[in-house]
């Protein structure tokens, strides 16, 4: 997670796919091509199995 600049302040994290945040449900930190997001528990199975969601996996690849 990235402070906002001068406030001291860290953005919320929230998950990817569904938009729960931290305050709600655990999340796992996640790294890719330089970048970070988080995804909750319930949500992992979509980034495993993304054929079974209709989406592609993170590296353009079909599941």
């Amino acid at each position: 997670m990235e402070g906002n600049a001068g406030t001291g302040q860290e953005e919320p994290a929230a998950c990817m796919f569904c938009g729960s945040g931290e305050e709600r449900i655990p999340l796992v930190p996640l790294r890719y091509q330089g970048g970070q997001a988080f995804i909750c528990p319930r949500c992992l199975p979509r980034l495993i199995h993304p054929e079974r969601a209709g989406g592609t996996a993170p590296h353009g690849q079909p599941g």
